[in-house]
């Protein structure tokens, strides 16, 4: 019971970083009109694929398969994050602050992803 409770308050806490940052980097971005920090949804949609790719294929993927899929999009996720600070070199303080982002929801829609593998929506019904 405490470990469910440390899990639902270590994604709360990323939650909330990433929300900060995102926010601080949009704030940013609006004042000073930087078109270029558009480019920072990219990874966000990416995210968001993989959340619902991970919905659609529900227990239809090995754990070996499963291990290079969520490793491969990390490592993805941390290169195109390291891409594009170093791309938008006009605005690395914001591409740094939305990096920050980016890597917390990219973290996030992992774990989303690796829990909708492992539970059915039957399973966290009658839990």
């Amino acid at each position: 019971m405490v470990e469910e409770f440390l899990f639902i308050g270590l994604f709360l806490v990323i939650l909330t970083f990433g929300t900060i940052f995102l926010l601080t980097g949009l704030a940013s971005e609006t004042a000073r009109r930087q078109r270029r920090l558009w480019f920072w949804l990219i990874p966000f949609a990416l995210s968001q694929a993989m959340i619902i790719g991970a919905g659609e294929l529900q227990r239809q993927l090995e754990k070996p398969t499963l291990d290079i899929v969520h490793h491969a999009f990390l490592g993805m996720q941390f290169a195109m994050a390291i891409y594009l600070v170093y791309m938008l070199k006009g605005a690395r303080l914001l591409s740094v602050g939305l990096a920050i982002f980016s890597l917390i929801y990219a973290f996030y829609a992992s774990l989303t992803a690796i829990m909708f593998e492992v539970f059915s929506g039957i399973d966290l019904l009658i839990d």
